[in-house]
């Protein structure tokens, strides 16, 4: 496997219910990406946090796609093929038919890497410990 993410490794996309000329171009996602997207999450778990409990909503969950969109959308053309601009606006105002469809396809591109028992066990924080100490950590140093 290799170490580090092709920034150029793209897939155009397009629904079937678009446009000959209109694509949709999303990314793979790097480790940047996982933790930017990880600290979006974080921040709506965050925000939720009323001592009770309290679910994620459908508003912050919306927010969470919205970024997934922005961090995974390369370009896209309008049914003309013109190429046009990515901004948070645009995907914002997309139906939400377009817009399920673009992230879908992004998730897809990008699937969650699922650890395997062995190694579940060996991260850090896990059963197993993960990390060993470094010199006098053990002894609080």
């Amino acid at each position: 496997m290799p170490r580090f993410v092709d920034v150029n490794e793209t897939k155009v996309v397009r629904a079937e219910w678009w446009g000959e000329k209109e694509t949709a171009t999303i990314r793979k996602f790097n480790y940047g990406d996982r933790q930017y997207l990880a600290g979006q999450a974080v921040r709506v778990g965050i925000a939720t946090a009323d001592g009770a409990g309290k679910a994620i909503t459908d508003i912050e969950i919306g927010e969470m796609n919205l970024a997934l969109i922005e961090r995974g959308l390369v370009r896209w053309t309008d049914p003309d093929g013109e190429e046009m601009e990515v901004t948070r606006a645009a995907i914002e105002a997309l139906t939400d038919e377009d817009g399920d469809f673009i992230l879908g396809e992004i998730r897809a591109f990008n699937p969650r890497r699922r650890r395997g028992a062995d190694e579940a066990a060996n991260f850090p924080g896990g059963p197993g410990g993960g990390v060993p100490e470094r010199d006098g950590a053990a002894a609080g140093a």
